[in-house]
Formats: C-alpha cells, structure tokens, sequence
C-alpha cells in the first residue's frame, strides 16, 4: 500500500529587520517549528477578523461575591434588563450573550435593591461611629454577586431567567435570519 504524502507548498513571508527578535522568538517557543507558530497564528487572526465581522466584541466581567475576579469572552449581546425579587429585597441585572460557538452566556449581577428602601431606614451616616462604617462597607461589598453562567440551548436557559428576560431571546434567536452583526433585530416593517 503506497501512502500519499501531503506536501505543503513554499511560502516566502518578507520579515521587517524590526520585527525579526519577535520571529525568532516565537521559533524558540514553538519548539524551532516557525511554520507551526505562524500558522497557528494565522488560524487565531482569522478566528478573531471573522468573529467581528459577524458582531462579536471582546466582553470581560467581574465575577465573584466576596472575592472577585475577571473572565473574558467573546460575545454579542441579545438582551440586558433588571428584576427585582418578589419580596423587593433583590434587584437582579441580567445581560444575556450569544457566544461563536452558539452558547448563551447570561452575566449576573444581585444586590441588595437599594431603591426600594425607604428614607427612614436610613440613619445619618455622620453619626455613625468608625467601627459602624467599616462593617456597613464590608456588608455592602458582600451583598454584591456577580455571576456568568453559560447555557448551551434556550431550553437550559428558561429555567434559570425570569419570562420577561427569556421572551426576547427567544424570540431574537428564533430570527437568527433577521439578527444584525450587532446583535439588534432588524424589522422588515
């Protein structure tokens, strides 16, 4: 049995002077195979040219409740909205993303709804003493969440947003046809 071998053409790249210790660096990482480096970096700008193109932008969150932290992704946003929890104790903000790979990303953020406190239980803050200052900071600093979860189908989404959060995407991702590269609806009005 003869075996094809699959032979690459040649491809001359011309390398300004300046840009020569990058090359030779990038061999160095790549083990000596440059060609390997390029083409690997050729594969990632074209990933990143075609994923603008179609509406993506870099997102970055803070993630974390105590302790926080960053998370980056690629994404196009579908819908963003607030709820407040039916006791009024929470207001949770929603922003929802479709993702290259079709995934629904969902970043939350819950805190405590400030806005619906009454001016009376409030006290003058002036009159508190240090030590009450530090603790309230430290209890608002908590009462923060911020959470990104990633669904993979509107079906695992529904259960984990509220209907008036769902409704829009829904309807947004069933008109994928009618979706811009922004990620706003176009109306054939």
């Amino acid at each position: 049995m003869i075996q094809e071998e699959h032979v690459m053409p040649n491809r001359t790249i011309y390398v300004a002077d300046g840009d020569l210790p990058y090359f030779e660096r990038a061999q160095e990482l790549a083990g000596g195979n440059l060609s390997a480096a390029i083409a690997r970096a050729i594969r990632t700008f074209v990933e990143d040219q075609q994923e603008q193109r179609d509406g993506f932008e870099e997102v970055t969150v803070m993630v974390g409740r105590e302790v926080q932290s960053y998370q980056r992704f690629q994404g196009r946003r579908l819908v963003k909205g607030t709820v407040t929890t039916p006791d009024g104790a929470r207001s949770i903000r929603y922003e929802v993303y479709q993702t290259p790979k079709n995934n629904l990303a969902v970043y939350v953020r819950e805190q405590p709804a400030w806005y619906q406190w009454r001016s009376e239980q409030w006290t003058d803050w002036n009159k508190w003493g240090r030590h009450d200052r530090k603790n309230w900071t430290q209890w608002m600093d908590n009462a923060i969440d911020y959470r990104l979860e990633v669904y993979p189908t509107l079906e695992e989404l529904k259960p984990n947003v509220p209907p008036q959060i769902y409704a829009p995407i829904e309807r947004i991702i069933s008109n994928q046809a009618g979706l811009g590269k922004d990620g706003v609806e176009i109306l054939d009005i």
